[in-house]
């Protein structure tokens, strides 16, 4: 029953990284576990995503645009980062992208505000050709490849796509599984940020 237990929570931090929910799952088998090889599974998946919690930096992470110029996330600290982790044939990401642009018509005059899209794609020509269409927003857009150990996919826990992170203007977490543009809540969170940023 433990191993099962263990197991199941294993695998929801592993997804979903650290959430209320999961957080007091972690306090209740930290009483009720014996085994210490069970709980050390259990600490090393928080570790593992505590070190991207809110306030923390944002692991540095680069990729190549459609025309090769070379883009960092630390190339655009001073502004608040909305990152949308994407592939070409990923169907529920390329459904976001209306309300994608949605949320970037929201601060179409907004200078401190970057969104950056990640593609994951090992295509690079189809990914290019799409990055290039009217398909998708307007924003910066990269490709890094998930295989490097710097790439997003591995900095970031990725499991799937779409993945959405939010990064402040100081380069700190934010967000790890930031809000879906669809959701209608992105535009807020982003104005929110900004306040803060200002009053700072």
């Amino acid at each position: 029953e433990d191993y099962v237990r263990v197991k199941a929570a294993d695998y929801q931090i592993r997804l979903y990284g650290i959430a209320p929910s999961i957080t007091k799952l972690v306090g209740l088998l930290e009483k009720e576990i014996a085994s210490d090889e069970f709980k050390k599974v259990i600490r090393e998946d928080i570790a593992r995503w505590e070190k991207i919690g809110p306030g923390k930096p944002a692991p540095e992470f680069s990729g190549m645009t459609p025309d090769g110029k070379k883009i960092s996330l630390s190339d655009l600290r001073g502004k608040v980062v909305y990152v949308d982790i994407w592939a070409t044939w990923c169907g529920p990401c390329v459904g976001e992208f209306p309300d994608s642009k949605k949320v970037k018509s929201d601060f179409k005059d907004n200078d401190k505000i970057a969104f950056l899209y990640v593609s994951i794609d090992r295509d690079t020509l189809a990914w290019k050709k799409m990055a290039t269409s009217s398909k998708v927003p307007d924003g910066i857009h990269i490709i890094n490849s998930s295989d490097s150990p710097e790439s997003v996919w591995n900095l970031y826990h990725v499991w799937g796509v779409p993945r959405y992170l939010l990064i402040d203007a100081n380069g700190r977490m934010v967000a790890t599984h930031a809000e879906r543009p669809s959701s209608g809540k992105v535009s807020a969170e982003l104005r929110k940020l900004l306040a803060t940023n200002k009053l700072a």
